[in-house]
């Protein structure tokens, strides 16, 4: 199965860059249809990209997440 990785997209660019960190992982089933992660949101503005990458390594083309904002 997939390996999933939400990356902090710390200045917004949509890309991962250096220093960028990892928030949460999760390894899907073979069989998985669907999954949900939970990440730590801080105050005002988050931005998030999310990775998935198969067995062998090969990395998706980051998704950019809607802008999530916690008062």
């Amino acid at each position: 199965g997939a390996l999933i990785k939400v990356w902090r997209d710390s200045n917004g660019n949509g890309v991962i860059d250096a220093g960028e960190a990892v928030v949460a992982t999760q390894q899907l089933t073979t069989s998985a249809t669907k999954w949900s992660i939970s990440v730590p949101l801080a105050v005002g503005s988050n931005l998030f990209l999310v990775t998935a990458s198969d067995t062998a390594g090969n990395r998706s083309t980051p998704a950019k997440l809607p802008l999530i904002r916690r008062r």
